[in-house]
């Protein structure tokens, strides 16, 4: 690891944690991260690695970066990504500010008292409204002239909730790096899970496609596949600029007139995306990446969730997913995920039990061979001080302690279930869809969780899990792996991305605050500006209201820590829908383990009914039928060869985006205003 390579990928990590959000909400580009396969770092790298590298190492040698520096700026660069979007900022300023005008537009709100649970210092302004601070948040300032305008934040009043909510994301993030560090020999050196995207990070880094030392760059089949995907994308980016003289090239297909032969079809949870469906050719390269029961379990997942849906809601059940909130489908989902993590611990049980044992109880003279990692025994170390302070800061804020546990655990079980499904299937795009909160609600009941513990565990959920899209584990796993491969100490890239996310956490709040106070909230972000910052407190209105119905509320209030504990009350609901769907995920992995091609994998059952299959699984199913054929008729020779071209359909189809991300960002400073939105992947 160089000195260079650590300054270049902190550099680039936190300019894009720190500055991400204006292109995402000011400028109004394709996201910069946007999800786990974040096209402007991954366009970045095909263009120096093919492109400016190879000059370099022509001119001037010594100003060339090696295979492991480059595998250490992706690393670096990859964990700034977590910050300006989905993962943070979309959400962070929404949810301390906007609650304050909502209570004045929400007589439910009023009559529950919803925002008297919420602790002070987790608000701005204690949660009252205030036209300097709220309501200049809200419309930004008239006519501004400038992109940014620090003095117009009234610092005053956001510094206190800065302070609470600042140490409690720093800790939670280094409860994930600290989680990914001892998994990452397990995972990554053990089980040899495939990593998708970074088997594409490593051939663009390499030169060359995966069984092949043929350069990429003079192989004819990756121009090819770059031509025609990169192609596709200019002629349809242009047209949004020129509809009048350009045509434009439809990547989707309408197929609802089959609909006609089964209309209950159309009950199902987004069916019109199964009859509709767009081509991603990313996700159809990436399927010859996996092994095609992942490919295959992806590709039936939304035929599978829209005919179960549609069966069932004839019945009069509905399993509709709506995220943030509860229900039957987001219990299942959470089940899921319980029984995702439990089959991780259990493929794992001899590597986590060691690191354990040697973490808190060392023997005195180890076996040869015994002792894990050193750095996975001092990450288990830091992650059981690290909860316990995270906890501690919950309880300090007033959430009881089996539910600051529990809210933590939860938290991890989503980190480490969506770092495994990247890791599992290359997946760009994750949703979960189910949240602590939630939980909470289904196994406590409304009595014995009370209305402060709602409030509470409500807001971290908002904050941190009720979009994991680009949540901070898959982006470091990930980028540990491609650093393992080129022979560079996890541990060292871990810590080092500790500071990217302190420093570029630190940029980014003071220019969110600033451009929002400036250009306003961007109320076109409808999840941003008006669902996730409603979240907790319209949970604690509809519990409030329903426990004073019925004369409980002063009961649910008077309940110590432990009285909690004693009035629990799981819902039936709750206890089948988690149970069916942790039931799910074991059983299809024990068949996977023991019968010999088993066709299907458990992440169907951890993806389906979600946003981004809804997108994505037309695709996938395309991209297995498209594998299967090669094997079949060309055999492994055929599927190696068809590895560059792949690689060119992954690349033309990131450096499209690119391309018209750059070109938004000129129109942006030219026409003082957006440009026409042109997206690769689902926004």
């Amino acid at each position: 690891m160089t000195r260079r390579a650590v300054i270049i990928g902190f550099t680039c990590g936190t300019l894009i944690a720190g500055f991400g959000y204006l292109n995402d909400w000011v400028f109004r580009l394709n996201h910069i991260a946007g999800n786990h396969f974040p096209i402007s770092v991954f366009g970045g790298l095909v263009l120096f690695s093919l492109g400016l590298n190879p000059l370099l190492r022509r001119v001037f040698p010594r100003a060339a970066l090696k295979r492991s520096e480059l595998a250490v700026v992706m690393a670096l660069t990859l964990v700034g990504c977590t910050i300006p979007g989905s993962g943070l900022m979309r959400e962070f300023t929404q949810i301390l500010a906007l609650p304050a005008h909502f209570e004045r537009t929400t007589p439910g709100w009023q009559r529950a008292e919803a925002l008297s649970y919420a602790p002070e210092s987790l608000l701005v302004n204690g949660g009252r409204y205030d036209e300097d601070v709220t309501g200049a948040y809200l419309t930004g300032e008239y006519g501004a002239k400038h992109l940014l305008n620090f003095r117009a934040v009234p610092w005053a009043a956001w510094l206190r909730p800065l302070a609470v909510w600042g140490p409690l994301l720093l800790l939670m993030a280094a409860a994930t790096l600290c989680l990914s560090l001892i998994v990452h020999p397990e995972w990554s050196r053990r089980e040899l899970l495939p990593y998708p995207v970074v088997a594409f990070g490593r051939a663009i880094i390499a030169g060359h496609a995966p069984g092949s030392t043929r350069p990429l760059v003079r192989t004819g089949a990756f121009w090819a596949g770059f031509g025609l995907v990169f192609g596709i994308h200019l002629l349809d980016g242009l047209y949004g600029y020129f509809p009048d003289v350009l045509i434009w090239f439809p990547r989707w297909f309408d197929f609802t007139p089959i609909t006609q032969l089964w209309p209950e079809v159309t009950r199902g949870a987004g069916w019109w995306m199964l009859f509709v469906p767009r081509v991603y050719p990313t996700v159809i390269a990436f399927s010859f990446f996996l092994s095609s029961e992942v490919s295959l379990s992806l590709g039936l997942s939304q035929v599978v969730a829209v005919g179960l849906t549609a069966v069932l809601a004839g019945y009069g059940v509905d399993l509709q997913a709506y995220q943030p909130g509860t229900g039957v489908a987001s219990w299942q989902m959470f089940g899921s995920s319980a029984g995702m993590a439990a089959v991780i611990l259990y493929i794992g049980r001899h590597h986590y039990l060691r690191v354990c044992r040697f973490a808190f109880f060392p023997p005195a003279v180890p076996a040869p061979g015994s002792a894990p990692e050193p750095y996975t025994v001092w990450a288990c170390r830091g992650l059981v001080v690290i909860c316990a302070a995270a906890v501690g800061m919950l309880v300090w804020l007033g959430l009881d302690w089996p539910f600051a546990v529990l809210v933590v655990v939860l938290l991890l079980v989503a980190f480490m279930v969506t770092a495994r499904v990247s890791a599992e299937t290359g997946l760009p795009h994750i949703e979960n869809n189910w949240n602590a909160l939630g939980v909470l609600l289904g196994l406590f009941g409304t009595v014995a969780l009370g209305p402060k513990a709602i409030v509470i565990s409500g807001l971290v959920c908002a904050m941190l899990m009720v979009d994991v899209r680009e949540t901070l584990m898959p982006y470091v796993t990930n980028g540990l792996k491609l650093c393992d491969e080129a022979l560079v100490a996890p541990a060292r890239v871990a810590w080092r991305g500790s500071l990217v996310f302190a420093v570029g956490l630190c940029i980014a709040i003071p220019v969110v605050l600033a451009a929002n106070y400036t250009h306003g909230v961007p109320l076109v972000d409808g999840w941003g500006s008006r669902v996730v910052p409603r979240f907790a407190f319209d949970k604690v209105t509809d519990a409030t209201l329903r426990l004073e119905a019925t004369g409980e509320l002063a009961t649910s209030k008077a309940y110590t820590a432990w009285g909690r504990l004693a009035a629990l009350q799981p819902q039936p609901a709750f206890l089948w829908a988690a149970g069916l769907g942790a039931a799910a995920v074991v059983l299809c992995s024990v068949l996977r383990l023991r019968v010999v091609r088993w066709p299907l994998h458990p992440v169907m059952f951890l993806a389906w009914g979600t946003w981004p299959l809804m997108c994505f699984s037309p695709s996938f199913l395309m991209g297995w039928a498209a594998k299967k054929l090669v094997t079949r008729f060309g055999g492994h020779n055929l599927h190696v060869r068809s590895m560059p071209f792949l690689i060119g359909v992954v690349a033309g189809d990131i450096l499209g985006g690119l391309l018209f991300m750059a070109v938004g960002a000129i129109y942006y400073a030219v026409q003082h205003q957006p440009a026409p939105g042109y997206y690769v992947f689902p926004e």
